[in-house]
C-alpha cells in the first residue's frame, strides 16, 4: 500500500484541485457551440459533481461504476453520431472521457494528466472551429493550463511567479512553433480541412425558392463570403454573384431541375476581372463567383445554367481565385426546343389575372424586350412596396394576390412574379438567386457580402441577345422601401449606401473583420502555394527537402538554446519582493555589528547563529525570521505589516528591541 502511494504521488491541495477542475470546465465551453449541446452539458455536470464532492467530502465512484460510465458514454456517442468515425464523434468521446478522468482523479499525478488533457481538448476543438475568436480563447487557455501545470509541482510559488514562468516558457516555444508552421512542408490544400460537425448551423441559399426564403436571411449579419479584386472594384450594376438557378414552378416554389454540365453557349465580352474569394462554409455545394466565371483555381464544375458546384458540401471556409467577364452573352445563337419548353412551363389554371395582364402586354408590344420594359414600368409606377413582412400568401392564385391586392413583398416575390409574367407572355424566363452588392472594408480593401446581401433576380431569353439579367426589385422607387438599416444590403448593388464615417461601431467592426480576413487568408488558408511564395521571397524557394530539413533543425537547436538561456534567468529580481527587501535591509544592519549572513545560509540557520552571537536579541531575531517566512512564502499581508514594525523598532533603540520582544509574547 505504501509502495502504491509513493508511485501515485501525494494528494494535491484542495485549492489546486479546484483550479484544475475549473480549467477543464473552461476547455469544455467551446464544445457547446461546435457539438450537440448535451456533450459539453454532461461533461460540465460531471465537473460540477466533482467540485461538490470535493467540498462535501463525498466518496468517489468505485471501479465498476467508472467502467459502466465509460461504456455508457461510448455507446451514447455512437448512437448520437451514428458511428465512431469523424472528428465530431471523436471530439465528443474525448470530452466525455476527460470529464470522467477528472471525476476519478485522486492524487497529484492524476490531476497533472487532467491538466494535460486541456491541451488535447483545445487541439481537437480547433479542428472543428478554427475561427479567430476561438484561437484567441485557446491561446489564453494554453497559457493558463501551463501555469496550472507549474502549480502542480513541488514548490509553493505565488500566482504572479507562476504566471511569469508560464509566459516565459510559451515565449521561448513561440519561435520554433512559428518556424515549423511556416517551413514544414504543406499539403496541396489548406492544413485545417476537416468535416464540420453534423449539428453545425447551416445558413445561406437553399435548393428551392419560396416566399420568405431569402427574407429570412436579410436579418442576418453573418458573412457569406469576401472578395478581393486585383484591379478596380466593378461598378454596382455588375456585382451579381450567381448562385442556384430555378426553372420549375409548381405554383408555390421554384425548383432547380437537373444540373447538367455546361455545353458552351457562353460568349465573354469586354475586359476580364480577376479576383479572390474567401467563402464561408455553409453546408451546400454552391460556390459564388462574379457572373460569369471562365477560370477557377478549385475543383468545381459549371452547370448548364452556369451555377458553380463544388464536388462535395462545403463545411469549412474555402478560398479560390477566379476570372470572370461581367459583360457576356449566354446562348445568343438560339434556344433549343426542350430548353424553351422548360423555361415557358407554368402550372395550368392558376393566377388568371397575371396571365391576362401578360397577354395584354404581349399583344400591345412590338418585341419581347418591350414586354420586359412594360413589366418593369408596372412595378415602378404602381404602388408596390419592398418589405420584409409582406404577410402570408396562400392558395393557388397567390401571385394574383401579390400583384393586384397586397403589392408588398421581398426580392423573391418580385422575381417570382416577374418570371411568371414573362412566361405567360411567351418569353422564356428563369429565377436566379445569389448575392448582390456588398460593402468594401476600408482597412483591407475586401468586398464583404453578408447573408443580408442574398438576392433574387431573373433572366429572360431574348433573340439575338441570349439570356439577359433583369432585376425587378431595382424598379421599386426608394420612397416605397420600408425604412430599415438592413434593406440597403438586401436591395442589391444600387441600394448599398456606405455608412457614415463617424460611425465608430462600424469602423470597429470593419477592423475586426479585417483581422478575421487576415487570419483566414494567411493562417488557416496557408497552403503549399502561399508557402512557396513566402520561401521565394526569403530566398529559400530552391531549397530541396534535405536542405529544408537542415534549416528546420538549425531553427530547432536555436530555439532550444533560447529555452535553456531563459531557464537560467531568475523569474524574480532580487529585492522585488517587499518581505525580501525588508529582510535584506535587516541583514545589512547586522553586518555593521559584525554578523554577516552567508551566501548559502538559510533564514533559520542564520537566526540560530545570530541568537548565539547576540543572546540579548534572540527573541526578536526569532520573531523577525518567523514573520519574514510567513510574509514571503505564505504571502501573509498581516505578517508583512508586523515585519515592518518589528524591524523599525529594532532599529530605534535597545528599548525598542525590548518592546518588540514584549510584543512578540503578546502575539
Amino acid at each position: 500500500m505504501t509502495r502504491h502511494a509513493s508511485l501515485a504521488g501525494p494528494r494535491p491541495a484542495s485549492g489546486r484541485v479546484r483550479g484544475v477542475l475549473l480549467l477543464l470546465a473552461t476547455a469544455f465551453l467551446p464544445y457547446l457551440f461546435i457539438l450537440p449541446p448535451w456533450v459539453a452539458a454532461v461533461a460540465l455536470a460531471v465537473i460540477g459533481w466533482r467540485l461538490l464532492a470535493l467540498y462535501r467530502n463525498w466518496r468517489q465512484p468505485g471501479l465498476i461504476i467508472r467502467i459502466v460510465l465509460v461504456v455508457f458514454g461510448l455507446l451514447t456517442v455512437v448512437a448520437s453520431f451514428r458511428g465512431f468515425g469523424g472528428a465530431e464523434a471523436g471530439g465528443a468521446f474525448l470530452v466525455i472521457t476527460a470529464s470522467l478522468k477528472a471525476m476519478e482523479s485522486r492524487n497529484l499525478r492524476d490531476f497533472r494528466i487532467v491538466a494535460l488533457l486541456v491541451f488535447i481538448l483545445l487541439a481537437a476543438a480547433f479542428l472543428l472551429n478554427h475561427s479567430l475568436p476561438f484561437a484567441l480563447y485557446a491561446a489564453f487557455l494554453v497559457w493558463l493550463a501551463t501555469a496550472v501545470l507549474l502549480s502542480l509541482g513541488e514548490g509553493s510559488e505565488s500566482r504572479r511567479t507562476l504566471a511569469l514562468r508560464a509566459s516565459r516558457l510559451l515565449a521561448a516555444a513561440l519561435p520554433i512553433a512559428i518556424a515549423l508552421f511556416l517551413l514544414f512542408p504543406r499539403l496541396a490544400g489548406p492544413l485545417f480541412r476537416f468535416g464540420a460537425p453534423r449539428m453545425a448551423a447551416v445558413s445561406g441559399l437553399a435548393d428551392s425558392l419560396s416566399p420568405g426564403s431569402i427574407a429570412a436571411l436579410a436579418a442576418s449579419d453573418e458573412i457569406a463570403f469576401r472578395v478581393h479584386f486585383d484591379g478596380a472594384l466593378p461598378p454596382p450594376g455588375e456585382r451579381y454573384f450567381r448562385g442556384p438557378v430555378f426553372v420549375h414552378y409548381d405554383g408555390e416554389s421554384w425548383l432547380p431541375g437537373q444540373r447538367k454540365p455546361a455545353r458552351g453557349g457562353l460568349e465573354p465580352r469586354g475586359e476580364p476581372v480577376r479576383y479572390r474569394v474567401m467563402e464561408r462554409g455553409n453546408g451546400t455545394r454552391f460556390l459564388f463567383a462574379l457572373a460569369l466565371p471562365v477560370q477557377l483555381s478549385v475543383d468545381a464544375r459549371l452547370t448548364g445554367r452556369y451555377t458553380l458546384l463544388a464536388p462535395h458540401r462545403i463545411w469549412n471556409d474555402i478560398t479560390f481565385t477566379a476570372v470572370s467577364y461581367p459583360d457576356y452573352r449566354i446562348q445568343a445563337a438560339g434556344l433549343g426546343p426542350v430548353a424553351r419548353r422548360i423555361n415557358l412551363a407554368l402550372p395550368a389554371g392558376i393566377n388568371p389575372k397575371a396571365r391576362a395582364l401578360a397577354e395584354r402586354w404581349r399583344k400591345d408590344s412590338r418585341s419581347p424586350a418591350e414586354v420586359v420594359q412594360r413589366a418593369l414600368a408596372w412595378f415602378h409606377e404602381r404602388p408596390y412596396y419592398y418589405t420584409l413582412t409582406p404577410g402570408l400568401l396562400r392558395g393557388e392564385n397567390r401571385l394574383d394576390r401579390f400583384l393586384f391586392e397586397t403589392r408588398r413583398g421581398f426580392c423573391e416575390h418580385y422575381a417570382s412574379a416577374f418570371a411568371f409574367l414573362m412566361r405567360a407572355a411567351g418569353i422564356p424566363a428563369r429565377v436566379v438567386t445569389g448575392y448582390a452588392g456588398g460593402k468594401t472594408n476600408p482597412y483591407d480593401g475586401w468586398l464583404v457580402l453578408r447573408q443580408a446581401n442574398a438576392h433574387a433576380w431573373d433572366e429572360v431569353w431574348l433573340a439575338g441577345r441570349g439570356w439577359v439579367r433583369v432585376d425587378p426589385t431595382a424598379a421599386i422607387p426608394p420612397g416605397r422601401v420600408e425604412s430599415s438599416a438592413r434593406f440597403a444590403a438586401a436591395l442589391g448593388p444600387a441600394r448599398n449606401a456606405a455608412p457614415l464615417t463617424h460611425d465608430w461601431l462600424w469602423h470597429l467592426g470593419s477592423l475586426w473583420d479585417a483581422a478575421n480576413t487576415f487570419w483566414m487568408q494567411y493562417v488557416i488558408g496557408y497552403d503549399a502555394g502561399l508557402q512557396h511564395r513566402l520561401l521565394g521571397r526569403l530566398g529559400l524557394g530552391r531549397l530541396g527537402p534535405t536542405l529544408m530539413a537542415l534549416v528546420m533543425a538549425g531553427l530547432a537547436i536555436g530555439a532550444g538554446l533560447l529555452v535553456f538561456l531563459l531557464g537560467l534567468m531568475p523569474f524574480r529580481k532580487r529585492g522585488d519582493d517587499p518581505a525580501q527587501k525588508l529582510y535584506e535591509h535587516w541583514c545589512r544592519r547586522l553586518k555593521r555589528h559584525g554578523i554577516q549572513r552567508g551566501a548559502s545560509e538559510g533564514p533559520l540557520d542564520f537566526a540560530v547563529r545570530v541568537a548565539r552571537l547576540r543572546p540579548q536579541d534572540a527573541a526578536l531575531t526569532d520573531d523577525i525570521t518567523e514573520l519574514y517566512i510567513r510574509a514571503r512564502y505564505a504571502e501573509d499581508p498581516s505578517a508583512l505589516e508586523l515585519l515592518k514594525r518589528r524591524i523599525r523598532l529594532w532599529h530605534s533603540s535597545p528599548r525598542g528591541r525590548a518592546e518588540a520582544s514584549t510584543g512578540r509574547q503578546d502575539r
